[in-house]
């Protein structure tokens, strides 16, 4: 799955910056009807410090 692999290769970069691993957790939100009302849900589930968010670029 393409998601996992951009998720996969972001918290590598975040090792790489000097992050713990134990410090990143990811997690892919689909078919929510409110994509901020679910990653804020999950930040607060989670107690984020910091969210980071991407989306898949469809070429036309």
């Amino acid at each position: 799955m393409i998601a996992r692999r951009a998720v996969g290769g972001a918290a590598q970069i975040l090792e790489n910056a000097g992050i713990p691993k134990q410090k990143i957790n990811t997690r892919i939100i689909q078919g929510a009807k409110s994509r901020a009302g679910a990653i804020v849900t999950a930040a607060k589930q989670e107690n984020c410090d910091t969210i980071v968010s991407a989306e898949k670029a469809n070429p036309r």
